[in-house]
């Protein structure tokens, strides 16, 4: 059965995360997830407990991950992870791959040498 966004018109064959708006017990639109809002897609006993930025370095020859969780999203706590790894595997080039996070534009981090 082939389901038809009501508001983009965006087709898929499986139904999936998509959400359907009800009138009198029948469906009258079915709304894929792209076009759904926050409050589309939350039960009414969600509850959020704020959030958590983990750090995560991975020794690609053995396996070993060095990690850390942090309450905070900033450069100090970016930097704090780097010093960490940096202890970790002293005297080694490390190769660090930042990608989707703002703080690794810091100066503070470009300038930091492993």
């Amino acid at each position: 059965m082939k389901h038809e966004c009501a508001r983009c018109g965006r087709i898929s064959r499986d139904r999936g995360n998509w959400n359907c708006e009800c009138n009198a017990g029948r469906v009258v639109a079915v709304i894929c997830p792209a076009c759904q809002s926050a409050a589309e897609n939350t039960t009414h006993d969600y509850l959020r407990h704020g959030t958590t930025s983990l750090f995560a370095a991975l020794e690609v020859a053995t396996g070993t991950v060095t990690d850390a969780c942090y309450q905070r999203h900033t450069h100090a706590e970016f930097l704090d992870f780097l010093k960490l790894v940096a202890k970790a595997y002293p005297r080694v080039k490390l190769h660090v791959v930042a990608d989707n996070y703002a703080t690794h534009v810091c100066p503070e981090s470009e300038v930091m040498e492993m």
